[in-house]
C-alpha cells in the first residue's frame, strides 16, 4: 500500500498529517523468554492505549502467540501511533519477532477511511 499523508517519524512509528477517520490493522508475533507473565499490547496515540486495541495475554515459559485486529479511530492531524508490549507481572524478555525464523515481527497500517 503506497504512502500518503501519513509520516514514519519518530522511529518505529506513523504521524498522522491530515485529521480525518482511519483503519488501523495491527499484526504482532511476540515471543516470551520467561517466567509466567501478563502482558498487555496495544496499539497506541501517543503514550495511550486504544482501548479497542487493548489485550492482556497470559503467558508461560517460552510461548509465542499472535496479537492482530483491525479497528476504526478518529484521528488528529500530528497524532503519532505506534504499537507497545508491556510486561505487567513476571520476568524475563518480550521479544516481538520469533526467536526461531526470520519471519515478520509485526506490520502496524494506518488507513484513512473519511474526513
Amino acid at each position: 500500500m503506497p504512502s500518503a499523508s501519513v509520516e514514519y517519524t519518530p522511529e518505529n512509528s506513523i504521524t498522522i498529517s491530515e485529521t480525518g477517520v482511519y483503519e488501523i490493522d495491527y499484526y504482532a508475533t511476540i515471543s516470551t523468554e520467561a517466567q509466567a507473565n501478563t502482558i498487555t499490547m496495544a496499539v497506541r496515540n501517543g503514550t495511550e492505549n486504544i482501548p479497542s486495541t487493548e489485550v492482556a495475554i497470559t503467558t508461560g515459559n517460552s510461548n509465542t502467540f499472535t496479537y492482530s485486529g483491525s479497528t476504526i479511530v478518529d484521528l488528529t492531524e500530528g497524532d503519532i501511533i505506534d504499537m507497545a508490549g508491556t510486561p505487567s507481572t513476571g520476568s524475563g524478555n518480550l521479544v516481538i519477532g520469533s526467536t526461531t525464523s526470520d519471519s515478520v515481527g509485526a506490520l502496524l497500517t494506518v488507513k484513512k477511511i473519511s474526513e
